[in-house]
């Protein structure tokens, strides 16, 4: 009988790299051999443990950024649904679980639980069903690749926190080597930094996820495609620069609320896998994002 592995990760959100390395490690595991599910797992809300009100003003002004870029208010139901198309149709789910008793009930039906990757241990949207709270058994446990997405942990209560759950794995990796040293220095761990999952899976396995979204409107075209997470309207003369001197059009992925008014938005909407597609079929990618740089070396 193959056993059975739970991978705990975020894969909800209408982020690309956030659904693509889900479904990328969601299917590594499986060529390892293993029945797998990802925990249908949702956070009710993020906890905030400093009582300082710099912290506090940190935490909100990222957590703000955080839902601007993974849910503009621009964002259509024809993105969404290709979103939910596309990760409901290349993994597996658990039962939904809404509540620690729920997931400490999957104990029962499996036989290690895996977590990772992204920024799932940021200490600036702590969760501890990230770090498998849940789990009974820490040698059950894997850390494959989280991210900490910051290089330190201020707050003495968050690093308490962070700490005791750090502590329970012996299979532990990240993503970073700030995370590695954030981890030695709270619990005196070795973490080994690993690949991204996107990184695991080679050309040939995402060329079957592009030709699912293939694009007509710029098949057989020379372009550049852009995907900024961050201001893009300082990339933007540089930007312009390269397609003059190129002599091939720009075109902006919206992820942005300002980005759906820019006249170089892409004309049509795009999935994760029309985001694979258009970075596998661009002359130039001008990115910000972790994610489109890892696609655009997949794709050299």
């Amino acid at each position: 009988m193959r056993k059975k592995v739970a991978l705990m990760t975020w894969y909800k959100y209408y982020n690309y790299g956030t659904a693509l390395q889900a479904v990328a490690l969601y299917n590594t595991i499986k060529r390892l051999g293993y029945d797998v599910d990802v925990i249908n797992y949702s956070p009710r809300k993020n906890r905030n443990y400093s009582c300082d009100k710099v912290y506090r003003s940190i935490f909100k002004m990222t957590l703000n950024k955080m839902k601007e870029v993974l849910n503009p208010s621009g964002i259509s139901c024809e993105r969404i649904k290709l979103f939910n198309n596309f990760v409901l149709d290349n993994i597996t789910e658990t039962k939904p679980c809404r509540s620690y008793p729920e997931l400490h009930d999957l104990n029962k039906i499996y036989d290690a639980f895996i977590c990772g990757s992204d920024q799932i241990w940021s200490p600036l949207w702590f969760d501890d069903k990230y770090f498998l709270s849940f789990v009974d058994e820490p040698q059950k446990m894997i850390a494959y690749a989280p991210s900490m997405g910051n290089n330190k942990a201020d707050d003495k209560n968050l690093k308490k926190e962070i700490s005791k759950n750090l502590k329970r794995f012996s299979n532990l990796s990240v993503r970073e080597n700030d995370g590695k040293k954030l981890i030695n220095k709270l619990t005196g761990q070795m973490a080994k930094v690993v690949l991204d999952p996107t990184l695991l899976l080679l050309k040939d396995d995402w060329d079957s996820y592009a030709s699912k979204g293939q694009t007509k409107e710029l098949q057989n075209k020379a372009y550049i495609i852009c995907y900024f997470l961050g201001d893009s309207k300082k990339y933007t003369k540089y930007v312009s620069m390269l397609s003059q001197k190129a002599g091939i059009p720009y075109y902006i992925i919206p992820v942005k609320r300002n980005q759906y008014a820019d006249s170089h938005k892409i004309s049509f909407e795009i999935g994760p896998a029309e985001f694979i597609s258009l970075i596998k079929n661009a002359r130039y990618v001008c990115t910000d994002s972790f994610h489109g740089m890892a696609f655009s070396i997949i794709y050299n």
